[in-house]
């Protein structure tokens, strides 16, 4: 009786164990199948980042090449506008008043101006060009994290849309800035867009800290 028993609970434990030997068996293959996807998708994942860097790559240095040209062509005029200004004052007597006065403005300040905007939107792209080429090799390296004060952030963004801003009116506040943590070139890539005239969101509160616009009935006005 004792080892009729003893022989059936060893043939049920035989029976578990291979039972769970086959469970072992389907799951190791379930392990294996998902390995072989990961490894599928961690290849695919980096032919994509090597493209997606040598699309970078590529892009940025067509996109140099005409800044190159830009600041070659803004130093050109640079010259000119200096050898119009020492003729300038000999000129000047055979006109009348008001274009003497045009004439004055468009040399020493329209031009000049005009070309201070273009050499900051030149240096803000070359900036941009050199954000894409940090952006395509963010899997490879890390943010370098330091101390940034916003207000430079923010001042740097609207240097590069100063032209943006007098055409279109708008009258920017900044107000008190804290610094923070963070990487500037990261931070930088999200500054820098022009400002929208159909903007019209409400002052909200004072402790709101996005940027915001309002429209009155002397034209456009921005505050941050």
């Amino acid at each position: 009786m004792a080892v009729g028993t003893v022989c059936e609970n060893v043939g049920i434990l035989e029976a578990e164990v291979a039972a769970l030997n086959e469970l072992l068996t389907v799951q190791e293959r379930v392990v294996i199948e998902q390995s072989a996807k990961l490894e599928r998708y961690a290849d695919g994942l980096e032919r994509a980042n090597e493209e997606v860097k040598q699309f970078a790559y590529i892009v940025s240095h067509d996109l140099r090449a005409p800044l190159i040209n830009l600041r070659g062509f803004t130093s050109e005029l640079r010259l000119a506008c200096a050898t119009l200004d020492s003729h300038l004052a000999v000129t000047l007597p055979h006109l009348d008043e008001e274009r003497q006065r045009e004439a004055t403005a468009a040399l020493r300040q329209d031009i000049p101006q005009a070309l201070e905007f273009i050499e900051a939107s030149v240096a803000r792209m070359d900036g941009f060009i050199n954000a894409v080429l940090d952006l395509s090799r963010l899997g490879r390296n890390e943010l370098h994290f330091e101390r940034v004060n916003l207000h430079d952030v923010v001042q740097a963004a609207l240097d590069g849309l100063a032209h943006q801003i007098e055409e279109r009116q708008v009258r920017v506040t900044v107000g008190s800035l804290p610094e923070v943590i963070g990487d500037r070139t990261a931070m930088s890539n999200g500054t820098g867009r022009p400002p929208s005239s159909s903007a019209t969101t409400g002052e909200g509160s004072p402790s709101q800290t996005c940027p915001r616009c309002s429209r009155s009935s002397a034209g456009p006005a921005g505050r941050m």
